[in-house]
Order: C-alpha cells, then sequence, then structure tokens
C-alpha cells in the first residue's frame, strides 16, 4: 500500500477514481475548490502504473489547468508512476475581501449606533454625526476580484460590507466615494448607510433622550 499522504496537501474529498493492474488513482479536491490532487495506491506491490494513463485521466476529469500546470503534468505523472503517494495538480485562487474602507466623517464606523430602540446611558453617549450635503462620508478601495475554482468556476467576490440607504450616494463624479445627497444625521443600522433628517425619540421625552438631542445639535 502507499504511504499516508502529505501533511501539506490540504484535506480532500474523492471526487473522481481509476483503477489497473495493481494500482489505484484517485483524483481528491478540496472542500474550497481551491486544490486538486492525485493519490496514487498500490493494491499489489511494486505495480507498474503508465505516466500516460495518469495524464488521460487527468484531462479526463475537467479540471481547468493552468498553462504551468498542464507543462508539469507529465512529471508530475513520472513522480507517481515512480513511487510518489501524491502530487498536487491544479490550485485555484480565492475571491478577494474588501480592504479598509477611508472614512472621512468624525468617527470610524464601527462607533455609529442606533439609538432608536435602546435607552440611551448618560455616562455613553455618543455625539451624533451631522452632514452637509454632497459631503464625502467615505472612499472605497477598488472592488474586490472574483476568484476562481481548480474546475474554472467562478467563486464570487465579496459583497460591499454595508449597503447605501435614504440620501446616501456614490459621487457622479468619482464612484469610489460615498455622499451624502441631503444634510441630515448619519445612522448606520444593520449594514445600511443612510442620513436622517430628523431625530425620533420613541416614548416619553426624558433627561436621557434630552441629552441626546443636545448633542446631535
Amino acid at each position: 500500500m502507499g504511504k499516508l499522504p502529505d501533511e501539506r496537501i490540504p484535506k480532500a474529498d474523492i471526487v473522481d477514481q481509476c483503477q489497473g493492474n495493481g494500482w489505484k488513482l484517485m483524483l481528491l479536491v478540496s472542500p474550497d475548490w481551491l486544490t486538486a490532487s492525485l493519490q496514487m495506491l498500490q493494491t499489489t506491490p511494486k505495480a507498474d502504473c503508465p505516466p500516460e494513463a495518469i495524464m488521460a485521466f487527468v484531462h479526463a476529469s475537467k479540471l481547468r489547468l493552468s498553462r504551468e500546470e498542464d507543462a508539469q503534468l507529465p512529471e508530475l505523472a513520472r513522480k507517481l508512476a515512480g513511487g510518489a503517494t501524491m502530487v498536487a495538480v491544479a490550485k485555484g485562487y480565492p475571491a478577494e475581501t474588501w480592504k479598509d474602507i477611508d472614512w472621512l466623517i468624525p468617527i470610524g464606523i464601527s462607533s455609529l449606533r442606533d439609538y432608536s430602540d435602546e435607552t440611551i446611558d448618560l455616562h455613553v453617549v455618543s455625539q451624533f454625526i451631522n452632514v452637509r450635503a454632497g459631503q464625502v462620508l467615505c472612499e472605497l478601495p477598488p472592488p474586490p476580484k472574483e476568484g476562481r475554482s481548480v474546475y474554472g468556476h467562478c467563486i464570487p467576490a465579496a459583497t460591499c460590507p454595508f449597503q447605501l440607504g435614504d440620501r446616501v450616494g456614490l459621487d457622479p463624479k468619482n464612484f469610489s466615494r460615498v455622499v451624502a445627497l441631503q444634510a441630515g444625521c448619519v445612522r448606520f443600522v444593520k449594514g445600511r448607510l443612510s442620513i436622517e433628517q430628523q431625530l425620533e425619540i420613541p416614548g416619553d421625552l426624558d433627561l436621557r433622550s434630552a441629552t441626546s438631542i443636545f448633542l446631535a445639535m
């Protein structure tokens, strides 16, 4: 039998296999579809697997090999035929994630809070952020690129970490900038950035809510 798989190769599931006289060849693909490997098991000692059979198996698997990977395939097939237990034959690339957003309002987006459904503690009241029409709220980095699986399938890129809400839009002269379309108070609620033109205080007006209104002025 062959040796245990190389620990440097990611764990993967068997998606296809073939066998011949004294050998068994398996195609393994990682759960994220970014690594495809071949594993050779000898069912009888010193079994001979022709490199041509290995190459034919890979070509029939519908893997999307790059030019470099396709050029390396004959050498990898010879390694497997010569006694190697596992080799990686194809690699995809993951989708990019969003880079940091450059916020141009006074405090970071993580500090923006929605006070519409909570009791305000005088010890933790934060100043509301008032902006004017046309003011730039943030600058967006270039959109992340899509990824590709070992089968050539598109791996969607991450979506923008927030949505544009009321009275917020892209600068028509620079689509990387998010601007306030009207003057008001910046609100960030459940991943949605918007501008409110009035502050709604649920329930009775008391000292705590009055303090928040004063800070918003």
